[in-house]
């Protein structure tokens, strides 16, 4: 017993601060996001020194032969992808631009159809920095659209002949968006802390079961 507590005690502890700190990021994160809502956005002379969430308009046209579906990625319980397309700008750029999301077909071995507006178009968007240091180890098919499991701007970018690697999420109604990504169904400041909250009461709990164990084993010794 005396080892169990002394494995799990500091264990359950760390997870707890690591949960807090973890909504403590969180919560910078939803911040600077809802700073930047109702801003006016800014063109693209002023892209690359925008701050993380900025609002972005940009002009130019999608790469539309070559995609990637972010997997495992659900919406209302059911499974989908969310779309992400190059974007070459007038200014000679090329964006990664999160569009959205889109239902999965039955089958697995299927991938959705999501094709892009072929002319020139203008669209408004955040520059989402959450999450960007993400790195995909999942194995990449040769071919289009390639299905990954997680938003890796680098490697997506080194896929495609060069990008800047942050992720330009498409705001609502624009050209090219699909359905909008559910924000609260990603993981919140708030959910991080309960866990947090979960995790020290789990500490506690084991070592008051110790200290209880402990005294009645005194009294019958």
């Amino acid at each position: 017993m005396t080892l169990l507590v002394v494995l799990l005690a500091p264990l359950t502890v760390g997870l707890g601060f690591w949960q807090f700190d973890r909504g403590a990021q969180k919560r910078s994160i939803e911040d600077a996001r809802l700073a930047s809502y109702g801003a006016l956005p800014v063109g693209e002379l002023h892209l690359m020194d925008a701050p993380a969430f900025a609002r972005v308009r940009i002009e130019g046209h999608y790469d539309g032969a070559r995609q990637f579906l972010v997997d495992n990625r659900s919406q209302r319980g059911v499974p989908g992808y969310v779309v992400v397309t190059p974007f070459d700008t007038v200014g000679g750029q090329r964006l990664l631009v999160d569009r959205g999301w889109i239902a999965a077909p039955p089958s697995r071995g299927e991938l959705p159809d999501a094709p892009a507006p072929d002319a020139a178009v203008r669209i408004v968007g955040s520059l989402w920095t959450a999450g960007a240091a993400t790195k995909d180890t999942s194995a990449w098919s040769d071919g289009w659209p390639k299905r990954v499991e997680q938003f890796d701007g680098a490697r997506m970018g080194e896929a495609i002949g060069g990008a800047i690697p942050i992720e330009f999420r498409l705001e609502e109604d624009q050209a090219g968006s699909l359905e909008p990504i559910l924000l609260g169904e990603e993981m919140s400041s708030t959910r991080h802390i309960g866990y947090a909250v979960q995790w020290f009461a789990m500490a506690i709990a084991l070592l008051a079961a110790y200290i209880v164990l402990g005294v009645r084993r005194g009294r019958d010794q």
